[in-house]
């Protein structure tokens, strides 16, 4: 069997054009930013004979598409990062 398994959790949400202008908006008339699209990503590469957590890595990014193939697999990658094992 299995020596090792990867989890992986990947939350990704969009602004709209609405949203967007409504940020510039907000900056300028307020000086401040209301928020638009947030990626967040979880990973975790557990041994299976121990239970132990042997690797892990948190992504938090306001950029990144998942609705393409580029997109993904540059959040992937990203998420992936410096997995040695």
């Amino acid at each position: 069997g299995p020596d090792y398994a990867l989890f992986t959790y990947v939350r990704d949400s969009y602004t709209s054009g609405g949203r967007a202008a409504m940020r510039v908006i907000g900056f300028l008339l307020l000086g401040g930013d209301i928020g638009g699209g947030v990626q967040m990503g979880l990973a975790s590469l557990v041994d299976l004979r121990t239970g132990q957590v042997v690797w892990h890595n948190l992504l938090l990014d306001q950029t990144g598409d998942l609705r393409d193939a580029q997109g993904a697999q540059e959040t992937a990658g990203d998420l992936l990062k410096g997995i040695q094992r």
